[in-house]
């Protein structure tokens, strides 16, 4: 298992600064069956995929409680 810590800009609009708060991501093979997936199990996604760097997309969703969770797929970089 492997993870990171990082500052969220307001970029992706969807993610407010509180105490505590935390944002899990999970790797995924493909985030669009992922979003369909989550959205079929009552969830919702709540941005666009977003390319991070060359080599993957993240996107952010809301659970059925409310919280903000990740899902996250490497790609491979284009030459």
């Amino acid at each position: 298992m492997s993870g990171g810590i990082l500052k969220v800009g307001d970029g992706p609009g969807v993610l407010k600064p509180a105490f505590g708060g935390v944002c899990i991501f999970w790797y995924v093979e493909d985030i669009g069956k992922s979003a369909e997936l989550i959205e079929k199990a009552g969830g919702k996604m709540v941005g666009e995929a977003v390319k991070e760097g060359a080599s993957g997309l993240y996107r952010y969703f809301e659970d059925t409680e409310g919280s903000i969770g990740g899902v996250y797929q490497t790609v491979k970089a284009e030459e």
